[in-house]
């Protein structure tokens, strides 16, 4: 049975911060309530709810939504597996059955639920959620616990091991983190769940920027939502305009290596320019014997006043999706995006990295 991200909830302090968010962030807001609202950006849902006795700093992810074609076998599987779950009613008029959520990690529950897709996109628009990833206290207990328990393998299939990292392949030279991606079977599906973790790593000096999520977040939680875009370099550049801040980038020095060992053919000039003015990633990743993948991607500074959730914008390239090469444009490639489709950003996780721990220094956070 397919899987794909149908929403998260976020909660927030400030009565007005679905308002501001949509309005920075080009989502529509609907009123559902008046403590509740509804965020769309193309196919990307955000539920939002005012919540003054919330333990965490706003905004905080509560729930992650997969869309399922039915529930019941949901509910069996767990039924069977005593795995605890709660029924949930409808998000809305679309969602005529309701749903079932079971805790993660932290305070995030994983919810599942029958929402019809939503209609499809003209090229460069934002496209869907590609990951949501997690900071936690130890990534081996939580992944087998979403492997095992919270995650019902039988209707879905279980959940791989995607990609991992460790501290030594991405950290930086004072602190770092382990990492593992995971998402359901089978490979090669179009739509589709891929669920990181983080875990901490302290330096001799400082401490892992995963640690101070923790510490500010009060625990473990979301620590970003990544959105895949047609045209990421043209959303950025609109976003920045509406006032959007995104983390410092690298510096010249990466975009030469890049230039020289990844971008040179695949990526137009005059795009790789306008790459290094945004701040725009971009790794290469071999995806068999004759196809690569490219990802272009890029960090917001948090969305609130502590170092704890911010999203990332990612763009996706080849292995038979939008295959386009240098002086292509967004939408000319023909087919439809393979999950996790040019990797997973390891070529770029230490300048990701540092373009944190430099947000944090700013903040006072690290030395």
């Amino acid at each position: 049975m397919p899987s794909t991200f149908s929403h998260v909830k976020v909660k927030h302090i400030t009565p007005d911060w679905p308002e501001t968010f949509a309005k920075r962030f080009l989502f529509s807001h609907s009123k559902l309530t008046p403590t509740t609202s509804i965020l769309q950006c193309g196919s990307l849902r955000m539920l939002t709810s005012h919540d003054v006795t919330s333990p965490h700093p706003e905004p905080w992810v509560s729930e992650i939504g997969v869309s399922v074609p039915d529930v019941s076998p949901v509910i069996s599987e767990f039924e069977s597996s005593s795995t605890p779950f709660t029924v949930v009613p409808p998000l809305g008029p679309s969602d005529l059955e309701g749903g079932v959520k079971t805790k993660i990690y932290g305070s995030v529950n994983l919810a599942f639920n029958a929402l019809p897709p939503a209609p499809p996109l003209p090229p460069g628009n934002v496209l869907a959620y590609d990951h949501i990833v997690g900071n936690v206290d130890c990534m081996s207990t939580t992944a087998s616990f979403l492997r095992s328990v919270a995650w019902p393998s039988s209707c879905l299939g279980p959940l791989l091991d995607f990609a991992s990292f460790t501290a030594a392949e991405v950290g930086t030279t004072n602190s770092g983190l382990n990492s593992v991606v995971l998402r359901p079977s089978p490979p090669g599906q179009t739509s589709g769940v891929l669920l990181p973790l983080n875990e901490p790593v302290d330096g001799e000096v400082t401490k892992s920027q995963v640690t101070t999520y923790l510490e500010r977040n009060a625990g473990e939680g979301v620590q970003h939502l990544a959105i895949r875009c047609g045209d990421v370099l043209s959303h950025v550049e609109e976003l920045r305009g509406k006032g959007v801040e995104f983390v410092d980038g690298p510096g010249e020095g990466y975009y030469e290596v890049v230039w020289e060992e990844k971008a040179r053919g695949r990526i137009e000039e005059g795009e790789y320019e306008r790459m290094k003015r945004s701040g725009v990633l971009v790794d290469v990743e071999n995806m068999g014997e004759e196809d690569e993948g490219i990802l272009l991607q890029i960090f917001t500074k948090p969305l609130g006043d502590e170092p704890t959730l911010f999203l990332e914008f990612i763009e996706r390239r080849g292995c038979g999706s939008d295959s386009r090469g240098a002086g292509e444009e967004a939408g000319e490639g023909e087919g439809e995006l393979v999950v996790g489709c040019g990797g997973f950003g390891k070529g770029n996780f230490r300048a990701l990295f540092e373009g944190i721990e430099r947000e944090e220094r700013r903040r006072g956070l690290v030395k």
